[in-house]
């Protein structure tokens, strides 16, 4: 500015600038200013109020009707309920007049009291007429201008400008009757009550004449134009009551109106109704519980769901099922897994019984198990969750009563591990068996009863499961063969002729020229002169005498008999005569000569009787020369030297004369006149003595000619014609015994297990051979037994069905005799200069289960990783595939395709076949991910 006092910035009315003002200023409030150019504001007057703003265009505002302003306010205040104002400009309010009402602030004329109410003086809230009294008309000053209720109607409420209704039915309502029910304040002038209800148990229509009772199924508290239903959950099986009956538990009263609770629905299965329970749907069996009966009581009432079931919903009637095999159900499983339990288990402090869960190692679970299963005596179970035991302990260790957590148990777990020394475990062993008496076994692991090794020869073994076989040695005078229990055994004394030192496998016999008479003796003594000491067991005394019929040196260990030619009567000869003529001394050590037998003659020193010659024959002793045997007589004839009497008379269809020799034709044998002195049977028939013709030989036989009786054709062979000279041979598939058979079905048809080639005489020269069977009969040849079928074993010969599964760890391809494959049917073809095989070792990346016929490839992401497995050895590492074939190692180099360290870019967690992309958004620049 250039001036103090600019025209253009001259104070305005509303506003005050004093000097050195840099603007205009308002007047504050309370005050004000209805002129230009002032440097000050002036007090408001009474009847007015000065707002301070520069709204104002004079020096004050007037107070408006309603309200009242003092002196200097800058605002007009309301006057308040009670009281009012008519004009603008009061400085005070009036008080309100009897008769009217200011309810509202600011009131600026008053209101007639209104009908149903009346106004004292400064009223500001009309009271209202009271209940028992109605008011028709407004401006009413007072309670006593309220008018009462006039006789029949009631007034049952305050401020009511005519009676609520005419009395209900039932009811007696005189002049200011308040209500329809009977209270102790509304009484007449004569002391009767104004108004009564309809008595409780009963209830009134209008215009009834009396009350009626309340039938069963209803109630009425008193008051009632009509009977109130029962509630679903209760019941009155009683008239006139003023309240229902809860229903009972076991029941629901349902539908409302029930009389009787039998009426209702009885509890159904799958649910619990507790007393005065209104829904089905409350009551539901918990999960874990079920109910097959009706009328339950309550939720304890539910039975929890029994060992070995679930029941997996609210409401059943039955369990839902079995559980899960691999998992046990104790009671109450709410899931066939016992993840979930009935939730009404009792705590016992801070933890709540469970209801099963996951089978335990060491156990086994099949579906509806209520409890883990011990894996039982002899046998493992070597995971949790299975559903049946791993299988038997194996041989060479044992698995107690309680079983085992692994088929080779290292003995870290009480009651298993490897078979101990002087012990032996087959498989499924529950307790090591000792090795018995007799034996012993100084190692471990061993499997058979066959494993524990005989005592050694010498010594005894007189306990059971010794660990050492040479301890005891066997006592003096006896002697112990390998696996014996006692070092004097009954059985192995000394025998006389024996001795036996102390440590004595076996007796050993006196040497010759010594003996021993004695029993149970260590040593033996020499023979004296004049006898013979042979050195065996038979000799019961120091000597023996030279028997008769031999001669016997000094110190000699046997007699020596008199040769053929000689003999000697007494014992103790030193030497032998000779035989006399006319006797014989056949045998060495002759006693005495005996006379030469009919048949025979004997020269000077004979030691064997000459035979009378064929054709002749000597009937009585002690003949000298050939000269005395007699010619044999005609019809007869003597067939073999040395007869005392003809052959017999001559056979059936032959002519014998004097001196004939045999029954059969020969060129020797003429009679004087040129005829034959005999002639044979023919071929294929047979003659009789005395028959006149030949008789033809039957079926199941033959006759070569000159015979008596037909042979029975052999074994092998058989002959369904007659007058044959020989038999026909067996047929393939048959055997044809016994012998004399006309037809080869009369024989055995080669039985299972078998073959029978033509002509055979034995089924032991025809059992198929190890590594095969047959189930059929009539095999022709051995190519027929068939090869035993892959993944089984045919340990033995002549077997008409596999021995068993190809162990555990090996593959048996077919034609397998052992149960790992090391043996094979022997009829295998070679080519060239080797033979196929039948299975082996489960070799590396692979694994075997017991009765495999070939390998399993070891499968994807998983790795077998050494020869001989039955299972594979387990996931691929994280960081690794092994693809869809599976691996050789947890980790692999890479060399055998499809498998190999996880490539950049991808991740492999356990067990990967394939690797997995990294995401989008992601990368790797390095080999071996293990996880996204």
């Amino acid at each position: 500015m250039s001036e103090g006092s600019p025209a253009s910035f001259g104070c305005r009315s509303g506003f005050f600038c004093p000097a050195g003002s840099a603007a205009a200023l308002p007047c504050p409030p309370a005050q004000f200013q209805d002129a230009s150019l002032s440097s000050s504001c002036a007090w408001c007057v009474a009847g007015y109020y000065c707002a301070g703003t520069a709204n104002l265009t004079s020096r004050y505002a007037v107070c408006p009707a309603g309200h009242f302003c003092g002196v200097a306010v800058s605002f007009p205040t309301a006057c308040p309920p009670g009281s009012f104002a008519r004009s603008p400009g009061s400085r005070n309010c009036s008080d309100c007049p009897i008769g009217f009402t200011c309810r509202q602030p600011g009131t600026v004329e008053p209101a007639p009291c209104p009908p149903g109410f009346y106004c004292m003086l400064n009223n500001s809230d009309p009271a209202p007429c009271p209940v028992g009294t109605f008011g028709n008309k407004s401006g009413i000053k007072t309670e006593a201008e309220c008018r009462p209720c006039p006789s029949g109607s009631f007034c049952a409420s305050r401020g009511l400008t005519a009676p609520t209704e005419r009395c209900l039915a039932g009811h007696l309502c005189e002049w200011g009757a308040n209500e329809s029910a009977s209270t102790a304040d509304t009484m007449t002038p004569s002391g009767m009550q104004r108004s009564g209800a309809c008595p409780a148990g009963s209830y009134c229509v209008t215009g009834a004449s009396a009350a009626v009772v309340c039938p069963a199924g209803t109630y009425c508290t008193g008051g009632q134009t009509l009977p109130a239903h029962c509630e679903v959950g209760t019941y009155n099986p009683y008239s006139n009551q003023t309240a229902c009956t809860t229903c009972p538990s076991g029941y629901v009263c349902s539908p409302a109106g029930l009389a009787d609770f039998k009426q209702g629905l009885q509890c159904p299965a799958g649910h619990f109704c507790t007393a005065g329970m209104k829904s089905l749907e409350a009551g539901r069996c918990p999960r874990g519980t079920f109910s097959n009966g009706t009328g339950l009581a309550n939720i304890s009432q539910c039975r929890p769901c029994p060992a070995g079931m679930y029941c997996v919903e609210t409401g059943l009637v039955a369990p839902s099922g079995q559980c899960s095999g691999g998992f046990y159900c104790s009671g109450g499983s709410a899931e066939a897994n016992a993840s979930v339990c009935d939730a009404r288990a009792v705590c016992n402090g801070t933890s709540c019984g469970g209801c099963g869960g996951v089978c335990p190692v060491g156990s086994y679970c099949p579906s509806g198990s209520g409890q883990p299963t011990p894996c039982g005596a002899g046998r493992y179970c070597g995971t949790a969750g299975l559903w049946q035991a791993s299988g038997p302990c194996d041989a060479g260790y044992y698995c107690g009563s309680a079983g085992g957590w692994s088929a080779r148990p290292d003995g870290n777990v009480a009651g298993s591990g490897p078979c101990p020394a002087g012990r032996y475990c087959p498989v499924g062993t529950v307790e090591p068996l000792l090795c018995p008496k007799g034996t012993f076994s100084g190692t471990v692991g061993n499997r058979n009863v066959s494993d524990c090794v005989a005592c050694v020869a010498g010594h005894y073994c007189p306990y059971t499961g010794m660990t050492n076989g040479s301890m005891f040695p066997c006592n003096a005078g006896f002697y112990c063969p390998s696996g014996m229990s006692e070092g004097s055994p009954a059985s192995f004394g000394c025998r006389s002729g024996f001795f036996c030192p102390a440590g004595s496998a076996a007796a050993l016999p006196c040497p010759p020229a010594q003996f021993q008479d004695a029993s149970l003796s260590s040593s033996c003594a020499w023979c004296v002169a004049g006898y013979y000491c042979a050195g065996t067991a038979n000799l019961t005394s120091r000597y023996a005498v030279c028997p008769a019929g031999h001669f016997c040196g000094v110190a000699v260990s046997f007699p020596t008999a008199c040769p053929p030619g000689s003999f000697a009567r007494s014992p103790g000869s030193r030497n032998c005569s000779d035989c006399p003529i006319g006797f014989t001394c056949r045998q060495p050590g002759t006693v005495e000569p005996a006379p030469c037998p009919p048949g025979f003659y004997c020269m000077l020193n004979n030691s064997d009787p000459a035979p009378c010659p064929v054709g002749t024959f000597g009937n009585k002793s002690g003949i000298k020369t050939e000269a005395e045997c007699r010619p044999c007589p005609s019809g007869s004839f003597c067939a073999s030297r040395g007869l005392t009497a003809p052959t017999e008379r001559c056979l059936a269809g032959h002519l014998c004369e004097w001196g004939a020799n045999e029954s059969a034709s020969t060129a020797d044998t003429m009679t004087p006149s040129g005829m034959q002195r005999s002639g044979a049977c023919p071929a294929g028939s047979y003659c009789v003595t005395g028959a006149s013709a030949a008789v033809v030989c039957p079926a199941g036989t033959y006759c070569t000619g000159g015979q008596t009786l037909p042979a029975h054709c052999e074994v092998g062979t058989y002959n369904p014609y007659s007058n044959q000279t020989a038999c026909t041979t067996c047929p393939s598939g048959y055997v044809c015994s016994p012998a004399g058979l006309a037809d080869f079905k009369q024989g055995l048809q080669c039985p299972a297990g078998h073959f029978c080639t033509a002509g055979m005489k034995s089924l032991e020269a025809g059992r198929c051979p190890r590594g095969t069977f047959s189930n059929g009969t009539g095999l022709a040849n051995i190519s027929q037994c068939r090869p035993c079928p892959a993944g089984m074993y045919c340990v033995e010969t002549g077997l008409v069905a596999p021995s068993g599964q190809c162990s555990g760890g090996f593959y048996c391809s077919g034609g397998s005799a052992e149960a790992n494959a090391s043996v094979c049917d022997a009829r295998a073809v070679c080519n060239g200069t080797s033979c196929g095989g039948c299975g082996g070792v489960c070799p590396v990346g692979s694994y075997c289960p017991s009765g495999s016929g070939q390998p399993t490839p070891c499968g994807a992401g998983r790795y077998c990783g050494t020869a001989g497995l039955w299972q594979a050895s387990g996931p691929c590492d994280a960081g690794y595939y092994c693809g869809s074939a599976g691996g050789w190692s947890a980790r692999p180099d890479g060399n055998v395709a499809g498998s190999g360290p996880c490539p950049a870019g991808r991740y492999c967690p356990v067990g990967t076949v394939e690797p997995l992309l990294c995401p989008k958004g992601t990368f790797s620049g390095t080999v071996g991910n293990r996880n996204v």
